[in-house]
């Protein structure tokens, strides 16, 4: 039978981490502080394997809440010294991209939430994150919705209709029109032009 350490390392956790401890800050916050397991890890510079341990440092990393808790891992991570090069470099996390401190899932999370919720502060309150990481990855997804919209704007089967905009006032009466592109395919307009 499965220990409940082991069942929350395989439920909360990312991949290859190994739970240490946990605790609870108050009601709407977990900690788990966890490491990673490997024998080695590879140099970014040179591609040759090390596992001489330089020193240990604690990152702190937010992760996607759970059931509306929010969850931060302090997580115990190595730095190598390469044989190669004689660099230092940390060993890599993967869901963290290098640099971030927030999990993949928790920005994923965020951009559904941003999609989804209201308004950005109730994004805010519900991740308990500020409003600088609300807002970057909002406009991270609204670049990232408009460079997939460029790459695929028009489909195969188009619709043109046009649409009185404005009458001018002159003695000629002439009358300015919107032209509407519909595209058929993904039923959506594909662009509005005078």
């Amino acid at each position: 039978m499965e220990s409940l350490w082991e069942n929350t390392n395989r439920l909360v956790l990312l991949p290859e981490l190994k739970l240490i401890n946990q605790w609870q800050q108050d009601r709407f916050r977990y900690h788990y502080k966890c490491r990673k397991e490997s024998e080695f890890e590879v140099c970014p510079k040179c591609a040759i394997p090390s596992s001489s341990v330089h020193d240990r440092r604690w990152v702190k990393v937010k992760d996607h809440p759970i059931r509306g808790s929010g969850v931060e891992l302090h997580v115990l991570k190595r730095r190598f010294r390469c044989p190669g090069c004689k660099k230092v470099f940390t060993e890599p996390l993967s869901g963290v991209r290098k640099g971030f401190k927030t999990s993949e899932r928790y920005r994923k999370g965020l951009k559904w939430a941003c999609d989804n919720y209201k308004d950005l502060k109730r994004v805010q309150r519900a991740f308990g994150c500020s409003a600088w990481l609300t807002h970057k990855v909002f406009y991270e997804r609204l670049e990232a919705k408009t460079k997939e919209r460029i790459a695929n704007c028009w489909g195969t089967r188009l619709g043109i209709d046009e649409h009185t905009w404005r009458k001018k006032r002159s003695k000629n009466g002439v009358t300015e029109f919107a032209s509407l592109i519909v595209d058929y395919d993904r039923k959506r307009i594909a662009e509005v032009v005078k």
